[in-house]
């Protein structure tokens, strides 16, 4: 009995063969072969599971291609954030106090101008008292606006949030498929 080398169809390593017909195991990648006579009378090795190689590396390309997808996916509904909504302070209407300010003290100088000083005290109080309350008035009407829009803003983005988290659970769904099947393939192909 006479032992042929032949070459491996997976991964190209050489194998031992000992007669035409005969399944034997390359010892480098582990694949089942099945030695046929070729043509020239040479015998070939020919992979013996070609249809569940073939299989199990379009799943393994799968599995790839939908990591692929799913680090996208993650990475999309990271980059939608809900706007955070912040406190009132009068310090974010800096603007419209300093104009309130400015209005208080041309006020106070326009009746003391005017009026003389006999009404010097009451005026200005009374224009301060007056301005301040309607500062507070506009600053805090423009700050329930723009809270107003900020919610929104984020109800707005709610729908994109959930169609993401779906996309994300049936992607791993399918990768988690794809790997059992694969793990299931392997597990057949060791056993015959």
């Amino acid at each position: 009995m006479s032992v042929a080398l032949v070459q491996c169809p997976n991964c190209g390593a050489p194998v031992s063969a000992a007669q035409v017909g005969s399944i034997v195991q390359c010892a480098a990648c582990g694949s089942t072969l099945e030695i046929r006579g070729s043509v020239s009378g040479f015998p070939i090795a020919k992979l013996a599971a070609i249809e569940q190689d073939t299989s199990l590396m379009a799943k393994r390309q799968a599995i790839e291609i939908l990591k692929e997808r799913l680090s996208y996916l993650r990475e999309q509904r990271a980059n939608i954030r809900e706007p955070t909504i912040p406190q009132y302070s009068i310090s974010n209407y800096k603007g419209l106090w300093r104009g309130a300010i400015l209005i208080i003290i041309s006020g106070s100088l326009f009746v003391w101008i005017n009026y003389g000083t006999e009404n010097w005290c009451l005026a200005p109080l009374i224009i301060s008292a007056a301005f301040c309350l309607l500062t507070y008035i506009i600053s805090r009407s423009i700050y329930n606006w723009d809270v107003k829009n900020l919610i929104k803003q984020g109800e707005a983005l709610r729908p994109q949030q959930k169609a993401l988290d779906l996309q994300i659970n049936e992607c791993q769904s399918q990768i988690n498929k794809l790997e059992s099947d694969v793990t299931g393939m392997i597990n057949n192909m060791t056993r015959t």
